[in-house]
């Protein structure tokens, strides 16, 4: 617990600690997840998993079989 510490004794000091996480916080860039859910909720890592479960999910998504106008 020693950061609690720090942070409330910057708290009632000069607020250097608090202004510098506060920039570190506000300057982080939005990083894309890494990990992906298969169908079954599992996470997936692998790089090709992942792929091949994007073209899966769109690939049901945009292809929908449709009964009421039948291909010709």
């Amino acid at each position: 617990m020693q950061i609690r510490k720090d942070i409330e004794e910057d708290y009632k000091g000069t607020r250097k600690v608090l202004y510098s996480m506060a920039k570190n916080v506000r300057n982080k860039k939005n990083e894309s997840s890494e990990v992906v859910n298969d169908a079954n909720g599992d996470l997936l890592v692998d790089l090709e998993d992942i792929v091949c479960r994007w073209r899966n999910y769109f690939d049901v998504l945009l292809n929908i079989r449709n009964d009421f106008f039948p291909m010709q």
